[in-house]
């Protein structure tokens, strides 16, 4: 339970009610948010150019720009698209 609570206030912290994060935390949370919803949800039926451009993001953010999370972070970020599809 410690960590969807810690994961919880991630979330609360980083991810508005609408829009964009203004953090870079609180866009990879949303955007694995959104891809997740959109899975879960409507079995990607709904899927475009919004859902490849999340995807680009996260890529983009984790992969090529050099921007290192710690374990702890990429654990909370599994974390939360977990606790969200239980």
């Amino acid at each position: 339970m410690k960590y969807f609570e810690e994961a919880e206030l991630l979330w609360k912290t980083y991810v508005p009610k609408q829009g964009q994060s203004e953090t870079v935390q609180g866009e990879l949370i949303r955007a694995i948010e959104k891809l997740r919803d959109e899975a879960q949800r409507n079995g990607n039926d709904n899927w475009d150019k919004c859902f490849v451009m999340f995807c680009d993001y996260l890529e983009i953010t984790l992969c090529d720009s050099g921007v290192e999370l710690t374990s702890r972070e990429l654990l909370f970020l599994f974390i939360q698209v977990s606790a969200r599809i239980a």
